[in-house]
């Protein structure tokens, strides 16, 4: 950091991310964003990538377009593989992943898992956002999992179990 005297000079410098201070600054302000913004940008590359895969049983066509969309979407997360169910299935004790994105919510699954539509939809995209600033699965895409789950069994019509589903939320938060 340094010392500023009301005129804008510089009293005292101090070394600062390995880069010694030595320039008169009379923007202060200016001077402080640079900063910030340069350990802000330092803090995303510390954050750990998290290793996912894939798992959709859809033509190799959707399968494509599924993990390009991902891969704009998951900024921060490495995709490992794109698997069909059976192929997941067979290997899924040896790999070791933080995270399952599936187009299947009936996937027997070990790690924790986001599930999607094969083409992404709104609500998909910001999942799948949130994941890869957080590092991890929110609590509302677990509890709205489960809700689904829940209320499926009562409600058939989609538009009323996602109203239904939206309500409960209100509640709950």
């Amino acid at each position: 950091m340094f010392a500023v005297d009301k005129n804008g000079q510089v009293l005292a410098a101090k070394k600062m991310q390995g880069v010694t201070v030595l320039a008169k600054f009379k923007d202060t302000p200016a001077y402080l964003t640079i900063h910030l913004g340069g350990e802000l940008r330092n803090s995303r590359a510390k954050q750990k990538a998290q290793n996912v895969v894939i798992v959709s049983d859809d033509g190799i066509g959707i399968k494509k377009l599924l993990l390009k969309q991902c891969q704009r979407y998951l900024s921060n997360c490495q995709i490992e593989a794109v698997f069909t169910p059976e192929q997941f299935q067979s290997v899924r004790d040896l790999m070791s992943i933080d995270m399952v994105i599936s187009t299947m919510d009936t996937l027997d699954s070990p790690f924790p898992q986001i599930v999607i539509h094969s083409i992404l939809s709104d609500e998909d995209i910001i999942r799948l956002i949130r994941f890869s600033k957080q590092g991890r699965l929110s609590e509302t895409s677990n509890l709205s999992r489960e809700l689904d789950k829940a209320i499926a069994q009562f409600v058939k019509e989609d538009s009323e179990r996602n109203a239904l589903k939206n309500k409960i939320k209100k509640i709950i938060r």
